[in-house]
């Protein structure tokens, strides 16, 4: 009946664990109630008897199946809407406490929990490790956006392109979260609207079912706190298999709490103002938290639109926190276009290194790109803001020919160093070649290339070498062996970047006249 996955955790028909354990949870809270509803009742027949059997029948077999998922996220809001469910029973108000016991006995014997507990491996997955930070970028996100998100769907993209630590390579679609992947999608108001919606109908529903001691009623308003509990460690906003039974649980809570009670009359503003209370706090806490890790990035972006000679292009600069910037990098990257995710990982990967560094989309059409990126280098020399820092250039592929290109028609003395990777030094037309004004470069010139380069060969690197010896030009030769075009193994790109960072700050130190 169930299928084994993520280390042998059950996970039946969902896409994750944690999703089947949110549905085992609430299932088990309903069928909890329904036994204690059962329980309540002062006489027995045969047909109560049998329906209390087959509750407590179900109830070993939904608790046999939570515990296979191994899901601590489950585990913590199936707990949570227990001790919810017995504390609204005032007889029982105690148990909580021993339940929590069990839970943490529970969490240490269930087969692989201890390893999944464990702070320094948390398994093979790094659940723990990889959820904080990814709500750390949620929530700086949501200060970065906090009026109306960054777009429906666009979580994954914004996070991996500027919040994700660039060594992390797991890629999130959610914030492994609803109310964080809320707020960073569609802003904090969209937050705060969602939890006011929720919070009136469950506490005044809680209030009259506690007074009224209404036992399936507590049941079905725990098993919703099981589903909200369980957002905060998993995403089931869109979850329908999920979702879809907390909102029918939600639509029979709203009827109850609308429906004139026998002795007392609905007061709609009782539960209201709480429910403001508890949203507004909620949606403050978060704010002030986000901006605190907002500060605390080690990078800044900041987007701005490049007029060129025929419209604007998207252009972004990214900006150290921590350390004084040491220069300003104009990176181009390669195939033209727009910036994509890898080249976003590398504009923030030298910004952490100490350097601002400014990149643009441009057109990917020969002549009309080096256009774009010598009216882009020649507007980075004119900003205020940059004209004490050196200035370098660097770039990929295309976009290390067009640096090469716009450093050999640029004789300003502020221009420090060129960082090449995987260029092709040579090109059928003569105005787009590197060696054809190579003899014009006045700064000195990093060439990096892949051994294993398919694309443009490893002879090209030799090419440019050859040519800064006869023009008795300053370079510097780094072969990374084994690397293709992409340097797309283990660290090989990280560590040709680690290259370019050092050849520029050494180069920004010293003369730049050949020895």
């Amino acid at each position: 009946m169930f299928s084994y996955h993520f280390n042998s955790r059950s996970q039946w028909i969902f896409d994750s664990p944690n999703h089947f354990a949110t549905v085992l949870g609430m299932s088990l809270i309903l069928v909890g109630g329904f036994q204690a509803w059962l329980l309540q009742q002062h006489h027995f027949g045969i047909r109560r008897l049998l329906a209390l059997s087959c509750a407590t029948a179900f109830l070993g077999v939904l608790s046999l199946s939570l515990v296979r998922t191994y899901s601590r996220g489950g585990w913590i809001a199936f707990i949570a809407g227990v001790c919810v469910f017995l504390c609204s029973l005032h007889k029982w108000r105690r148990v909580p406490i021993l339940l929590i016991s069990i839970f943490l006995t529970l969490l240490l014997l269930v087969p692989d929990a201890a390893d999944r507990s464990n702070p320094n491996a948390f398994g093979t997955d790094r659940s723990v490790g990889n959820r904080i930070l990814v709500w750390k970028g949620a929530l700086a996100m949501t200060v970065a956006h906090w009026a109306s998100g960054v777009g429906d769907g666009r979580f994954g993209d914004e996070f991996t392109s500027w919040f994700q630590p660039v060594q992390m390579k797991t890629r999130y679609r959610t914030a492994i979260n609803n109310y964080l992947t809320l707020s960073a999608e569609r802003g904090i108001i969209a937050l705060w609207a969602y939890l006011a919606l929720l919070s009136w109908p469950l506490l005044k529903a809680w209030k009259i079912a506690t007074t009224r001691q209404h036992v399936l009623m507590l049941g079905i308003l725990a098993a919703q706190v099981v589903y909200l509990v369980s957002g905060i460690f998993t995403y089931t906003l869109t979850i329908w298999e999920v979702a879809g039974p907390f909102w029918f649980l939600f639509a029979l809570t709203a009827a109850y709490c609308l429906k004139p009670q026998q002795s007392e009359p609905v007061k709609l503003g009782n539960a209201f103002r709480p429910a403001v209370f508890t949203s507004t706090a909620i949606c403050m806490l978060l704010l002030a938290v986000g901006h605190r890790l907002q500060a605390a990035s080690a990078t800044q972006s900041e987007s701005f639109n490049f007029t060129t000679t025929v419209g604007k292009e998207a252009g972004v600069i990214v900006r150290p926190t921590h350390i004084p910037a040491s220069g300003v990098i104009l990176w181009v990257h390669g195939q033209g276009g727009s910036i994509h995710e890898d080249g976003r990982d590398t504009l923030r990967y030298l910004a952490e290194k100490g350097f601002v560094v400014i990149s643009v989309n441009y057109r990917n059409n020969g002549m009309d790109g080096l256009q774009d990126i010598r009216a882009l280098s020649k507007w980075v020399l004119r900003q205020s803001e940059f004209e004490k820092l050196p200035f370098f250039l660097a770039g990929s592929s295309l976009g290390a020919r067009l640096s090469i290109l716009v450093a050999c028609d640029d004789p300003s003395p502020r221009l420090k160093a060129v960082a090449s990777l995987a260029a092709a030094a040579e090109w059928p037309f003569p105005e787009l070649s590197p060696v054809e004004h190579l003899y014009d470069l006045q700064a000195p010139l990093l060439i990096i290339h892949g051994s294993q380069d398919k694309v443009n060969f490893v002879e090209q690197a030799y090419v440019l070498e050859k040519f800064c010896k006869r023009y008795r030009k300053k370079y510097e030769l780094m072969i990374v062996d084994g690397a293709s075009h992409h340097f797309d193994a283990n660290d090989q790109w990280f560590r040709a970047l680690d290259r370019v960072a050092g050849f520029f700050k050494s180069s920004a130190a010293v003369p730049k006249e050949v020895h």
